[in-house]
């Protein structure tokens, strides 16, 4: 019953040393990193963060275009228009000549051949209760998206410590196992030869 054991284990741990040694081969697609490469790396690819990144810019655009609307507005604006064929009015011919006979018009034409308008506006806001309530607002919206960002990238830097701490203890537990084989091994060779 005791050999059956010391089989079992030997057998057992040899098999988990060809498992582990095969998720630990080098590819050609496994890269390694330092601990601060790790965690650069996944700062500059992470894509929670790039999305935190992208809200602060959205918050400050929006904070501008808050400001924006207290600001003074101007608006111009220009028309011009081609008469090609005047309008022609038709009045009474006495109007013009006193003896001309009654009942006869004569066409007159009102107007230019060319119409221009042009137009400026200009509009300030002297006082809304609201606008100031809104600036604050936005300010504080930056605030907690830039916030949002620091608690991504520490939650971030937190998550590849934890993962690279797991990673060094998995290798030392390799190291183990390993040296566990050698040990039963050579309990089994001398066993063996005891037999």
């Amino acid at each position: 019953m005791k050999f059956s054991y010391k089989l079992f284990v030997i057998v057992g741990g040899w098999l988990l040393s060809l498992q582990l040694n095969a998720q630990t081969q080098p590819s050609q697609d496994v890269q390694t990193f330092t601990l601060d490469q790790s965690i650069e790396y996944a700062i500059a690819h992470n894509p929670n963060l790039r999305s935190a990144s992208l809200g602060v810019k959205s918050a400050e655009a929006k904070v501008g275009e808050t400001l924006a609307t207290g600001l003074p507005q101007v608006g111009a604006s220009a028309d011009l228009g081609n008469n090609f064929i005047i309008p022609t009015s038709f009045l009474p011919a006495q109007i013009v000549d006193k003896n001309a006979p009654p009942g006869t018009y004569i066409g007159v034409q009102f107007g230019t051949q060319y119409v221009g308008r042009a137009a400026l506006n200009v509009d300030q806001m002297l006082f809304n209760g609201s606008y100031f309530v809104g600036l604050k607002a936005s300010k504080t919206y930056t605030e907690l998206s830039r916030k949002d960002v620091i608690n991504s990238k520490t939650d971030l830097v937190v998550a590849i410590k934890k993962a690279y701490y797991s990673v060094l203890v998995s290798r030392e537990r390799l190291a183990l196992v390993e040296k566990n084989y050698q040990r039963l091994d050579s309990l089994l060779r001398q066993t063996k030869a005891m037999f």
